[in-house]
Protein backbone atom coordinates (compact mmCIF):
# COMPACT_ATOMS: atom_id res chain seq x y z
CA UNK A 1 0.00 0.00 0.00
CA UNK A 2 2.76 2.47 0.76
CA UNK A 3 4.55 1.66 -2.48
CA UNK A 4 1.51 2.47 -4.50
CA UNK A 5 1.11 5.86 -2.89
CA UNK A 6 4.70 6.79 -3.75
CA UNK A 7 4.06 5.99 -7.41
CA UNK A 8 0.99 8.28 -7.52
CA UNK A 9 2.89 11.19 -6.03
CA UNK A 10 5.66 10.79 -8.58
CA UNK A 11 3.16 10.90 -11.49
CA UNK A 12 1.57 14.08 -10.28
CA UNK A 13 4.88 15.73 -9.67
CA UNK A 14 6.12 15.00 -13.15
CA UNK A 15 3.04 16.80 -14.68
CA UNK A 16 3.67 19.86 -12.57
CA UNK A 17 7.29 19.95 -13.58
CA UNK A 18 6.41 19.88 -17.36
CA UNK A 19 4.20 22.93 -17.13
CA UNK A 20 6.79 24.76 -15.14
CA UNK A 21 9.33 24.31 -17.96
CA UNK A 22 6.92 25.22 -20.79
CA UNK A 23 5.89 28.60 -19.43
CA UNK A 24 9.42 30.08 -19.24
CA UNK A 25 10.14 28.80 -22.77
CA UNK A 26 7.06 30.59 -24.10
CA UNK A 27 8.04 33.79 -22.33
CA UNK A 28 11.51 33.66 -23.84
CA UNK A 29 10.09 33.10 -27.34
CA UNK A 30 7.76 36.08 -26.94
CA UNK A 31 10.64 38.30 -25.90
CA UNK A 32 12.69 37.17 -28.89
CA UNK A 33 9.75 37.79 -31.30
CA UNK A 34 9.17 41.26 -29.89
CA UNK A 35 12.82 42.08 -30.34
CA UNK A 36 12.82 40.90 -33.95
CA UNK A 37 9.66 42.91 -34.66
CA UNK A 38 11.19 46.01 -33.12
CA UNK A 39 14.40 45.53 -35.13
CA UNK A 40 12.54 45.07 -38.41
CA UNK A 41 10.23 47.99 -37.80
CA UNK A 42 13.12 50.23 -36.84
CA UNK A 43 15.24 49.34 -39.86
CA UNK A 44 12.55 49.08 -42.58
CA UNK A 45 12.62 51.75 -45.29
CA UNK A 46 9.73 52.58 -47.66
CA UNK A 47 10.56 54.27 -50.94
CA UNK A 48 8.96 54.85 -54.34
CA UNK A 49 11.23 52.05 -55.60
CA UNK A 50 10.09 49.54 -53.03
CA UNK A 51 10.52 48.41 -49.41
CA UNK A 52 13.99 47.67 -48.00
CA UNK A 53 15.61 46.36 -44.79
CA UNK A 54 18.72 48.48 -44.12
CA UNK A 55 20.16 48.01 -40.63
CA UNK A 56 23.02 50.45 -41.30
CA UNK A 57 20.49 53.24 -41.97
CA UNK A 58 21.78 53.81 -45.51
CA UNK A 59 18.70 54.50 -47.51
CA UNK A 60 18.28 53.40 -51.10
CA UNK A 61 18.35 56.12 -53.72
CA UNK A 62 14.57 56.29 -54.03
CA UNK A 63 14.27 58.51 -50.94
CA UNK A 64 12.25 57.93 -47.81
CA UNK A 65 8.51 57.91 -47.98
CA UNK A 66 5.87 57.21 -45.43
CA UNK A 67 4.47 53.72 -45.30
CA UNK A 68 0.96 55.15 -45.65
CA UNK A 69 1.79 56.50 -49.09
CA UNK A 70 -0.79 58.66 -50.87
CA UNK A 71 0.19 58.99 -54.50
CA UNK A 72 -2.33 61.66 -55.49
CA UNK A 73 -5.46 63.17 -54.14
CA UNK A 74 -8.36 63.76 -56.61
CA UNK A 75 -7.47 67.45 -56.68
CA UNK A 76 -3.80 66.67 -57.39
CA UNK A 77 -4.79 64.32 -60.20
CA UNK A 78 -6.87 66.94 -61.94
CA UNK A 79 -4.07 69.47 -61.56
CA UNK A 80 -1.49 67.10 -62.96
CA UNK A 81 -3.56 66.17 -66.00
CA UNK A 82 -3.94 68.50 -68.99
CA UNK A 83 -7.24 70.31 -69.04
CA UNK A 84 -8.96 68.21 -71.68
CA UNK A 85 -12.72 68.41 -71.53
CA UNK A 86 -14.22 65.46 -73.32
CA UNK A 87 -17.28 66.32 -75.44
CA UNK A 88 -20.53 65.06 -74.03
CA UNK A 89 -22.12 62.34 -76.13
CA UNK A 90 -24.95 63.68 -78.22
CA UNK A 91 -28.40 62.45 -77.34
CA UNK A 92 -29.88 60.10 -79.89
CA UNK A 93 -32.40 61.81 -82.11
CA UNK A 94 -34.53 60.64 -84.98
CA UNK A 95 -34.32 63.73 -87.13
CA UNK A 96 -36.08 62.91 -90.40
CA UNK A 97 -34.35 63.37 -93.72
CA UNK A 98 -36.23 66.15 -95.44
CA UNK A 99 -34.85 65.41 -98.89
CA UNK A 100 -35.53 61.70 -98.91
CA UNK A 101 -39.01 61.67 -100.43
CA UNK A 102 -42.38 61.50 -98.71
CA UNK A 103 -42.55 59.01 -95.85
CA UNK A 104 -45.63 60.29 -94.12
CA UNK A 105 -48.01 59.51 -91.30
CA UNK A 106 -51.62 60.69 -91.58
CA UNK A 107 -52.98 62.25 -88.37
CA UNK A 108 -56.80 62.54 -88.09
CA UNK A 109 -58.43 65.86 -87.29
CA UNK A 110 -59.39 64.87 -83.74
CA UNK A 111 -55.72 64.64 -82.78
CA UNK A 112 -54.85 67.77 -84.75
CA UNK A 113 -57.39 69.87 -82.85
CA UNK A 114 -56.00 68.84 -79.44
CA UNK A 115 -52.48 69.85 -78.45
CA UNK A 116 -52.38 67.13 -75.81
CA UNK A 117 -53.46 64.38 -78.19
CA UNK A 118 -51.10 65.66 -80.84
CA UNK A 119 -48.17 65.63 -78.41
CA UNK A 120 -49.05 62.06 -77.46
CA UNK A 121 -49.14 61.09 -81.14
CA UNK A 122 -45.71 62.63 -81.70
CA UNK A 123 -44.29 60.60 -78.84
CA UNK A 124 -45.69 57.39 -80.35
CA UNK A 125 -43.97 57.79 -83.72
CA UNK A 126 -41.17 55.22 -83.75
CA UNK A 127 -37.94 55.70 -85.63
CA UNK A 128 -38.19 52.40 -87.48
CA UNK A 129 -41.12 53.74 -89.53
CA UNK A 130 -38.73 56.24 -91.11
CA UNK A 131 -41.38 58.95 -90.93
CA UNK A 132 -40.21 62.34 -92.20
CA UNK A 133 -43.59 63.98 -92.90
CA UNK A 134 -46.83 64.45 -90.98
CA UNK A 135 -50.08 64.82 -92.93
CA UNK A 136 -52.50 66.76 -90.74
CA UNK A 137 -56.19 66.45 -91.54
CA UNK A 138 -57.57 69.98 -91.25
CA UNK A 139 -60.90 69.63 -93.05
CA UNK A 140 -62.59 66.28 -92.60
CA UNK A 141 -65.27 64.62 -94.72
CA UNK A 142 -67.81 65.33 -92.00
CA UNK A 143 -67.09 69.05 -92.49
CA UNK A 144 -65.14 69.66 -89.28
CA UNK A 145 -62.38 72.29 -89.55
CA UNK A 146 -59.12 72.59 -87.61
CA UNK A 147 -58.91 76.29 -88.50
CA UNK A 148 -61.26 79.26 -88.40
CA UNK A 149 -63.27 80.36 -91.42
CA UNK A 150 -65.31 83.47 -92.16
CA UNK A 151 -67.27 81.72 -94.90
CA UNK A 152 -71.07 81.78 -94.47
CA UNK A 153 -71.10 78.03 -95.05
CA UNK A 154 -68.66 77.42 -92.18
CA UNK A 155 -70.56 79.82 -89.93
CA UNK A 156 -73.88 78.12 -90.67
CA UNK A 157 -72.42 74.70 -89.94
CA UNK A 158 -70.55 75.92 -86.82
CA UNK A 159 -67.52 73.82 -87.71
CA UNK A 160 -64.65 76.29 -87.30
CA UNK A 161 -61.56 75.31 -85.35
CA UNK A 162 -58.87 77.33 -83.59
CA UNK A 163 -56.05 78.89 -85.60
CA UNK A 164 -53.79 79.13 -82.57
CA UNK A 165 -54.02 75.42 -81.83
CA UNK A 166 -53.33 74.49 -85.43
CA UNK A 167 -50.34 76.85 -85.61
CA UNK A 168 -48.88 75.41 -82.40
CA UNK A 169 -49.22 71.78 -83.42
CA UNK A 170 -47.65 72.59 -86.78
CA UNK A 171 -44.77 74.33 -85.03
CA UNK A 172 -44.25 71.44 -82.62
CA UNK A 173 -44.05 69.04 -85.57
CA UNK A 174 -41.55 71.25 -87.38
CA UNK A 175 -39.43 71.56 -84.25
CA UNK A 176 -39.18 67.77 -84.23
CA UNK A 177 -37.83 67.95 -87.77
CA UNK A 178 -40.95 66.82 -89.66
CA UNK A 179 -42.36 68.35 -92.79
CA UNK A 180 -46.01 69.31 -92.39
CA UNK A 181 -48.64 68.68 -95.08
CA UNK A 182 -52.23 69.88 -94.59
CA UNK A 183 -55.01 67.64 -95.88
CA UNK A 184 -58.56 68.79 -96.66
CA UNK A 185 -61.64 67.16 -98.10
CA UNK A 186 -63.29 69.36 -100.70
CA UNK A 187 -66.83 68.68 -101.91
CA UNK A 188 -67.49 65.74 -99.61
CA UNK A 189 -68.63 67.82 -96.62
CA UNK A 190 -71.48 66.53 -94.52
CA UNK A 191 -72.10 69.48 -92.17
CA UNK A 192 -71.81 72.37 -94.62
CA UNK A 193 -74.10 70.53 -97.06
CA UNK A 194 -76.59 69.75 -94.29
CA UNK A 195 -76.82 73.34 -93.04
CA UNK A 196 -76.67 74.99 -96.50
CA UNK A 197 -78.86 72.70 -98.53
CA UNK A 198 -79.08 75.02 -101.54
CA UNK A 199 -75.34 74.52 -102.02
CA UNK A 200 -75.53 70.74 -101.62
CA UNK A 201 -75.89 67.87 -104.07
CA UNK A 202 -79.65 67.28 -104.31
CA UNK A 203 -82.21 65.19 -106.09
CA UNK A 204 -84.56 66.43 -108.81
CA UNK A 205 -87.22 67.35 -106.23
CA UNK A 206 -84.63 69.33 -104.15
CA UNK A 207 -84.13 66.72 -101.45
CA UNK A 208 -80.60 66.58 -100.08
CA UNK A 209 -78.78 63.52 -101.32
CA UNK A 210 -76.80 60.99 -99.24
CA UNK A 211 -74.09 58.73 -100.63
CA UNK A 212 -73.76 55.06 -99.76
CA UNK A 213 -72.01 56.05 -96.51
CA UNK A 214 -74.85 58.44 -95.55
CA UNK A 215 -72.61 61.46 -96.10
CA UNK A 216 -73.79 64.68 -97.78
CA UNK A 217 -71.84 66.50 -100.50
CA UNK A 218 -71.50 70.11 -101.55
CA UNK A 219 -72.29 70.58 -105.22
CA UNK A 220 -69.32 71.57 -107.36
CA UNK A 221 -71.83 73.55 -109.44
CA UNK A 222 -72.47 75.82 -106.45
CA UNK A 223 -70.44 79.01 -106.68
CA UNK A 224 -70.77 79.54 -102.92
CA UNK A 225 -69.45 76.05 -102.25
CA UNK A 226 -66.46 76.60 -104.51
CA UNK A 227 -65.73 79.97 -102.90
CA UNK A 228 -65.82 78.34 -99.46
CA UNK A 229 -63.21 75.78 -100.49
CA UNK A 230 -61.00 78.34 -102.24
CA UNK A 231 -61.03 80.59 -99.15
CA UNK A 232 -60.06 77.55 -97.06
CA UNK A 233 -57.08 76.86 -99.32
CA UNK A 234 -55.97 80.49 -99.01
CA UNK A 235 -56.17 80.21 -95.23
CA UNK A 236 -54.09 77.04 -95.19
CA UNK A 237 -51.54 78.62 -97.49
CA UNK A 238 -51.11 81.50 -95.02
CA UNK A 239 -50.01 78.97 -92.38
CA UNK A 240 -46.96 78.06 -94.53
CA UNK A 241 -47.25 74.28 -94.67
CA UNK A 242 -44.83 72.30 -96.82
CA UNK A 243 -47.72 71.08 -98.98
CA UNK A 244 -51.52 71.12 -99.22
CA UNK A 245 -53.32 67.93 -100.24
CA UNK A 246 -56.90 68.08 -101.55
CA UNK A 247 -59.21 65.10 -101.61
CA UNK A 248 -62.72 64.62 -103.00
CA UNK A 249 -62.31 67.00 -105.92
CA UNK A 250 -65.26 65.26 -107.41
CA UNK A 251 -68.97 65.02 -107.89
CA UNK A 252 -70.64 62.25 -105.87
CA UNK A 253 -70.09 58.90 -107.56
CA UNK A 254 -70.91 56.24 -104.96
CA UNK A 255 -74.55 55.42 -104.27
CA UNK A 256 -77.78 56.15 -106.08
CA UNK A 257 -76.32 58.86 -108.29
CA UNK A 258 -79.16 58.49 -110.79
CA UNK A 259 -81.27 60.53 -108.35
CA UNK A 260 -78.95 63.54 -108.51
CA UNK A 261 -79.89 66.60 -110.54
CA UNK A 262 -77.65 69.51 -111.60
CA UNK A 263 -78.09 72.71 -113.52
CA UNK A 264 -75.38 72.14 -116.12
CA UNK A 265 -75.84 75.44 -117.90
CA UNK A 266 -72.43 76.61 -116.64
CA UNK A 267 -70.55 73.66 -118.15
CA UNK A 268 -69.87 69.96 -117.93
CA UNK A 269 -68.69 68.29 -114.73
CA UNK A 270 -65.14 68.10 -116.04
CA UNK A 271 -65.17 71.77 -116.99
CA UNK A 272 -66.43 72.77 -113.53
CA UNK A 273 -63.69 70.76 -111.82
CA UNK A 274 -61.07 72.15 -114.19
CA UNK A 275 -61.99 75.71 -113.22
CA UNK A 276 -61.95 74.80 -109.54
CA UNK A 277 -58.48 73.25 -109.79
CA UNK A 278 -57.12 76.36 -111.52
CA UNK A 279 -58.57 78.59 -108.78
CA UNK A 280 -57.21 76.28 -106.09
CA UNK A 281 -53.67 76.48 -107.49
CA UNK A 282 -53.92 80.27 -107.52
CA UNK A 283 -55.16 80.28 -103.91
CA UNK A 284 -52.27 78.05 -102.79
CA UNK A 285 -49.75 80.57 -104.11
CA UNK A 286 -46.19 79.30 -103.57
CA UNK A 287 -47.30 76.32 -101.50
CA UNK A 288 -47.14 73.04 -103.46
CA UNK A 289 -50.66 71.77 -104.14
CA UNK A 290 -51.30 68.03 -104.48
CA UNK A 291 -54.41 65.89 -104.68
CA UNK A 292 -55.89 62.48 -104.05
CA UNK A 293 -57.04 60.82 -107.22
CA UNK A 294 -60.08 58.79 -106.20
CA UNK A 295 -59.56 56.42 -109.14
CA UNK A 296 -63.20 55.53 -109.64
CA UNK A 297 -63.91 52.47 -111.74
CA UNK A 298 -65.62 52.56 -115.10
CA UNK A 299 -69.12 52.49 -113.65
CA UNK A 300 -68.46 55.58 -111.50
CA UNK A 301 -65.83 57.69 -113.26
CA UNK A 302 -68.34 59.48 -115.52
CA UNK A 303 -70.41 60.52 -112.48
CA UNK A 304 -67.31 61.86 -110.69
CA UNK A 305 -66.16 64.22 -113.44
CA UNK A 306 -62.53 63.27 -112.70
CA UNK A 307 -60.02 62.61 -115.48
CA UNK A 308 -56.26 61.94 -115.36
CA UNK A 309 -55.70 64.97 -117.58
CA UNK A 310 -57.21 67.32 -114.99
CA UNK A 311 -55.15 65.90 -112.13
CA UNK A 312 -51.84 65.98 -113.97
CA UNK A 313 -51.64 69.64 -112.98
CA UNK A 314 -50.97 68.79 -109.32
CA UNK A 315 -47.56 68.59 -107.65
CA UNK A 316 -48.09 65.01 -106.48
CA UNK A 317 -50.88 62.49 -106.74
CA UNK A 318 -51.98 60.21 -103.92
CA UNK A 319 -53.74 56.88 -104.41
CA UNK A 320 -55.41 54.56 -101.93
CA UNK A 321 -53.61 51.23 -102.09
CA UNK A 322 -56.66 48.98 -101.94
CA UNK A 323 -59.60 48.97 -104.32
CA UNK A 324 -63.26 48.99 -103.31
CA UNK A 325 -66.58 48.28 -105.00
CA UNK A 326 -66.47 51.73 -106.59
CA UNK A 327 -62.73 52.46 -106.88
CA UNK A 328 -59.66 50.83 -108.30
CA UNK A 329 -56.55 50.28 -106.24
CA UNK A 330 -53.20 51.88 -106.95
CA UNK A 331 -52.06 49.14 -109.33
CA UNK A 332 -52.98 51.14 -112.44
CA UNK A 333 -51.69 54.51 -111.18
CA UNK A 334 -48.60 54.38 -113.38
CA UNK A 335 -50.68 53.64 -116.44
CA UNK A 336 -52.89 56.66 -115.78
CA UNK A 337 -50.21 59.23 -114.94
CA UNK A 338 -46.94 58.02 -116.41
CA UNK A 339 -43.99 59.90 -114.95
CA UNK A 340 -46.00 61.94 -112.42
CA UNK A 341 -44.98 61.50 -108.79
CA UNK A 342 -47.41 59.01 -107.30
CA UNK A 343 -47.58 58.13 -103.61
CA UNK A 344 -49.63 55.31 -102.18
CA UNK A 345 -51.72 55.63 -99.01
CA UNK A 346 -52.13 52.45 -97.00
CA UNK A 347 -52.34 51.21 -93.39
CA UNK A 348 -48.68 50.10 -93.58
CA UNK A 349 -45.93 50.31 -96.14
CA UNK A 350 -42.35 49.34 -96.84
CA UNK A 351 -42.14 51.39 -100.05
CA UNK A 352 -39.61 54.18 -100.55
CA UNK A 353 -42.43 56.74 -100.44
CA UNK A 354 -45.78 56.30 -98.70
CA UNK A 355 -48.51 57.75 -96.53
CA UNK A 356 -49.58 55.55 -93.64
CA UNK A 357 -53.31 56.18 -93.35
CA UNK A 358 -55.38 53.78 -91.27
Amino acid sequence: MKRARRQNRRYRGSRSGGIGVLIPVLIVLCVIAAGILYFVNDNMTFTLDGTFLSPDKEKPSGGDVSANLIIESPEDASAAQPDETLPEPEAETTVPEKDAGVRALFIPIGEVKSEELFAAKLSEISADKRINTLVLEVKAEDGTLAFSSDSPLASAAAVSGDDGTLSRVMQSAKEKGYRVFLYMSCFKDNEAARKSQEESARTGNKIIWLDNGNVRWLSAYSEAAREYLISSIKKLSSLSPDEIILSNISFPAEGKTELLSYDKSSGTKTEILEGFIADAKTAAGNIPLSAVYENYNKSCVAESGQTPELFSAFERLYFASAGTKFRNGADNAGELFGENEIIVMSPASDEDEFVIKK
